[in-house]
């Protein structure tokens, strides 16, 4: 798609989403994503499982987003799940097998290369002598005599697939009748992790992660409902309901830290593990395999349960064209996190003595565990959603299509958590009303115009409601008389224009920020005394209260679209800019003799994006081929 980049940043079972973002980054403090609407609601992409998908498209400039207010400033994505039609059952079961592997891996050298490397480094800064690797140890090294005191692993190759694979098995069922229509859909993912024990040469050492490790694994039950009622001839239900669980386990350590040791860990830093059985380890330098296999695991269970009830009601028999919908949204999303950890000792080889017996270093002696621990928390958070819409869309005289629309939304945001911030007890909430009018003469002269008006808690009363307009010009070439020679190369070619200004409320750093707080610090104590030896604490204002605003941005958007060759190829080209100002900044410039605890924020970023997009696409078929 045009103007939209997908970037996914991990590839760890679970918590690889794609981060999605329209047209570049226009702001650099609050969240640059886009909104995501799945079946009209404000929901995760995540949540949805590819299959049950119907349509998935792009609105990019500020006329298309208008309706969305606020929350549409960095451009929204529809996507439109299945549902059911007029007919006999279609039941659809599909299997799917995947697998992944790392693009590239990290290349190291090996326990002697890295020894000679060290040596030449400490002749390099006139060090110490002392502290270079001997011949002998370094032959040792390269030779593997004697792996205990001169190891030389590859925690890559002991410790990480080449390959992880997945699996996925789905199931939906549609269908329906003349008053009641039905999508259902059933899907069960599994995700492997890309962590395993392969010993190879190190033959004392067991190849299963044992019971006090685990290793990276995500599953995830999914389920979808679509209802569609006509409880009268003008009168129809919309009803959806949509749910997951998943469970994802891991070390306890985490995933990346498991990486992050692995990468840190030198070749020749200690053995993978004794042979007598005991753990190896340096104190100040995890060994990976301990963190792996040895340290314990976490599991988070997830449920999320999300339904949706629209009603849609038919007014042509008062005014022709005249239509309404209401909507409401719960989604309750709840996490259950569970941890089992030990604490373990492990030993240093610093040498053999003169039998032969390893020297060693124990290191947490006092801190070895046989059991793992257990502690439990969770976390989770309720959204209620309300809309109303009125349209109205008519044609006057086989010429003269109108339109318009009136569209007001509230929602409620409530986080649920163990926790002693007040802050967080409080919901967070919006509101918002936007008006569209539409008219068209002869399919050739197209204007719309649009109003938001939107309300946020994050701002002072004077502050907390933002008026934001846009309006859009098209012009349709192809429907124009002396146009009529061209049609049989171009069948379809428009030009248009918009403008409009879209807000953002979505400010980071904190919330309430047109308040000030207080706090005991000793950040602006007092030394008092004959010897300077008293000091008296002070409370302070912590955060200042600013007059913070909505960040501003402006859109212009010039586009073509074209049709060609008995419409088999389209192309649209569009040249954009942005200009958004007052992003919500610390402020970085006031000297420290002002005696603030913390600098105030302010609306003082500014950011600038423009460019242009262009989408070539071709579609045609001979018998049974297409392409």
């Amino acid at each position: 798609l045009a103007g939209v980049v997908a970037l996914q940043t991990s590839g760890e079972p679970g918590k690889d989403d794609a981060q999605f973002w329209i047209r570049g980054i226009a702001t650099f403090t609050g969240s640059p994503d886009p909104l995501i609407l799945v079946d009209g609601i404000e929901r995760p992409l995540n949540d949805v499982d590819p299959l049950e998908i119907e349509s998935f498209s792009v609105l990019k400039d500020a006329s298309a987003t208008a309706v969305y207010g606020v929350r549409g400033a960095n451009g929204v994505i529809l996507v439109n799940t299945r549902r059911g039609f007029d007919g006999p059952a279609r039941i659809d079961l599909r299997y799917e097998q995947g697998f992944s592997f790392a693009s590239k891996r990290l290349s190291f050298v090996d326990a002697a290369t890295r020894s000679e490397m060290f040596n030449e480094a400490v002749d390099a800064v006139n060090a110490s002598a002392a502290l270079k690797y001997g011949a002998d140890e370094i032959k040792a090294m390269r030779m593997q005599t004697d792996p205990e005191v001169y190891p030389d692993v590859d925690w890559q190759k002991l410790l990480m697939k080449k390959v992880s694979l997945s699996e996925k098995v789905s199931a939906n069922i549609s269908g329906g009748g003349k008053f009641a229509r039905y999508f259902t859909a059933l899907s069960f993912y599994n995700q492997e992790g890309q962590y395993a024990v392969k010993p190879g040469e190190y033959s004392w050492v067991s190849d299963k992660i044992g019971r006090y490790g685990e290793n990276v694994n995500y599953k995830r039950y999914n389920f979808r409902s679509n209802v569609d009622m006509d409880i009268t001839k003008t009168t129809v239900v919309n009803l959806g309901v949509q749910g997951n669980v998943t469970e994802n386990m891991e070390p306890v350590e985490g995933s990346a830290a498991i990486y992050r040791d692995i990468i840190n860990a030198a070749p020749n830093a200690f053995p993978v593990r004794f042979k007598d059985g005991e753990l190896a380890g340096r104190d100040g330098l995890n060994n990976p395999y301990n963190m792996l296999t040895q340290r314990g695991w976490k599991k988070t269970t997830g449920n999320t349960l999300r339904a949706n009830l629209t009603i849609n009601q038919d007014f042509s028999f008062i005014p022709p064209g005249l239509s309404a919908k209401v909507s409401y949204a719960y989604d309750a999303v709840n996490y259950s996190v569970e941890e089992r950890a030990r604490n373990i000792n492990f030993f240093e080889a610093t040498g053999r003595d003169q039998d032969g017996e390893l020297i060693r270093t124990e290191w947490q002696a006092d801190q070895k565990q046989e059991y793992l621990n257990y502690k439990q928390s969770g976390n989770g958070s309720r959204t209620q959603y309300v809309e109303a819409a009125i349209n109205y869309s008519r044609t006057f005289g086989e010429k003269h299509e109108v339109g318009g629309l009136l569209l007001g939304f509230a929602k409620d945001y409530r986080l649920q958590e163990a926790t002693s911030d007040y802050l967080k007890s409080l919901p967070n909430r919006s509101l918002g009303l936007a008006g569209r009018l539409t008219y068209a003469y002869d399919k050739r002269y197209l204007i719309e115009a649009n109003i938001g008006f939107n309300g946020s808690e994050n701002f002072a009363p004077k502050n907390r409601y933002g008026f934001f307009p846009s309006v859009g010009l098209g012009w349709v070439i192809s429907n124009e008389p002396f146009f009529r020679g061209a049609t049989e190369v171009i069948q379809y070619l428009k030009l248009r224009g918009t403008w409009g200004r879209v807000g953002n409320s979505q400010i980071s750093g904190r919330r309430f920020a047109y308040l000030a707080t207080v706090k005991d610090t000793n950040d602006t104590s007092y030394q008092f005394g004959k010897n300077m030896d008293q000091t008296y604490g002070t409370t302070a204002i912590d955060e200042y209260a600013v007059d913070v605003t909505w960040e501003i941005a402006d859109k212009t958007n010039i586009g073509l679209d074209m049709r060609l060759l008995n419409n088999k190829f389209n192309l649209q080209f569009d040249a954009f800019k942005e200009s958004r100002k007052g992003i919500y900044l610390r402020r970085t410039s006031i000297p420290s003799y002002f005696g603030m605890i913390n600098n105030p924020y302010g609306n003082i970023g500014k950011v600038e994006n423009k460019g242009i997009e262009m989408s070539v696409s071709y579609a045609n078929s001979w018998r049974d081929w297409s392409l």
